[in-house]
């Protein structure tokens, strides 16, 4: 081997390494380069994915901010360096006070009980009845709060509302007690005077029997009103809605009606209606809304007259509204604005017609709470009676139940 050839051998290997390792270092940064860009990539999809956490954490935030506005019931959130985090507006309300930024805005003993519960560890739950002077007023309230993500999180229920309830509710149970005490009276002095069944003639033991099972089905039939009216006011009723033909459903009621009507020689008359009268609701129930008012008619109205049942469509107000107007005696100013509570009657006409003073209140919870509608009575004194009601054609959003 020559010289010449023997140098080359260790160039040509120099040569070969140094190939070797460029494309080594070659392969090693073209991993890097990759490990970085899977790196990058990892971190762009975690920012947008923290990015669409914050997001919709802000989206339910505000969502829950909104709920809590909405709400009848008046509430605040205090957090732990009292600072009002939120105070809806029926807390502004009842409070008479503006935007607020400290908890010591606020009256003392609230201030005092919420700071100190949000303080407090989780769960933590506090009541406390308070009296305030507000404006030239007394506000007793009650207070129920409880410790939540360093927050605390309060409700004030007015008491006077609570006790006003309270005494509505005593109100009716007397008045109810009251009612149903007369016809279980009539029943029983019948029942003891058919005891002695032989000193009573046939045909007037036929009248006792005939007079006691009228007063029973007074009585059962004020029962199921005040059941009714007990369900729709604790909000436990709810209707089946469904398009209902108010004028269909009408022409039944009057049908139904015709015979308690001619016993009275009363004429029932259903006009005829030019209009679709669509509306949505219950069949059932508006059904007995009609069936209350087309006999409350026959009842008062003398013999010989007429009990009219028509309606038309309120476009701009988007309802049906329905008349049953009468050719009766006429409601006395004075008694308009009572009509429709619960147990009353007139009582210069009580003589004219048995009631329970539970129709007129029961027809008004069913359109007013049940499907948000109206109902009314206009009237001149010895002109007859018009009493209407109004239904939506459409159920927007949840009625009151």
């Amino acid at each position: 081997m020559s010289i010449a050839a023997i140098a080359c051998v260790p160039m040509f290997s120099v040569g070969v390494f140094g190939l070797i390792f460029n494309m080594r270092r070659s392969a090693v940064q073209r991993a890097m380069r990759e490990e970085l860009a899977s790196q990058r990539e990892i971190e762009a999809r975690n920012r947008a994915s923290l990015e669409r956490s914050k997001r919709a954490t802000e989206v339910a935030a505000d969502q829950f901010r909104a709920m809590l506005e909405q709400l009848p019931q008046a509430v605040i959130a205090v957090d732990q360096s009292k600072e009002i985090v939120l105070m809806n507006a029926a807390a502004q309300s009842m409070l008479h006070e503006g935007r607020l930024l400290r908890s010591s805005a606020l009256p003392s003993e609230i201030a005092a009980l919420l700071t100190a519960t949000a303080a407090a560890s989780e769960g933590t739950r506090r009541s406390r009845e308070v009296t305030l002077s507000m404006h030239e007023a007394t506000l007793a309230l009650r207070v129920e709060c409880v410790a939540s993500g360093g927050l605390a999180i309060a409700v004030l229920f007015d008491l006077a509302g609570e006790r006003d309830a309270e005494r509505r509710m005593g109100e009716f149970v007397a008045k109810a007690s009251h009612e149903l005490r007369t016809p279980l009276a009539s029943i029983r002095a019948y029942a003891e005077m058919l005891e002695d069944a032989d000193m009573i003639a046939e045909s007037e033991r036929r009248q006792l029997c005939a007079t006691m099972l009228s007063e029973s089905d007074r009585l059962a039939r004020m029962v199921d009103q005040m059941l009714s009216i007990s369900r729709i006011e604790s909000g436990i009723a709810r209707i089946s809605a469904a398009r209902v033909d108010l004028f269909a459903l009408a022409t039944e009621a009057v049908d139904a009606m015709r015979g308690e009507a001619s016993t009275k020689d009363i004429t029932l008359i259903v006009q005829p209606c030019a209009v679709s009268a669509t509306a949505e609701g219950d069949r059932d129930m508006l059904q007995q809304v009609l069936v209350n008012l087309i006999s409350n008619g026959i009842k008062y109205t003398p013999a010989g007259g007429t009990v009219t049942l028509s309606m038309d469509t309120d476009h701009l107000a988007r309802s049906v509204v329905v008349h049953v107007t009468d050719t009766g005696p006429g409601i006395p100013l004075e008694a308009k604005g009572r009509l429709f509570e619960k147990f009353y009657r007139i009582e210069n006409y009580r003589r004219l017609a048995k009631g329970t003073g539970l129709g007129l209140n029961l027809c008004r919870s069913v359109i007013e709470q049940l499907h948000g509608g109206q109902i009314g009575v206009e009237s001149t004194l010895g002109m007859g009676s018009r009493f209407w009601f109004s239904v939506p054609m459409e159920r927007v959003g949840r009625v009151a139940a």
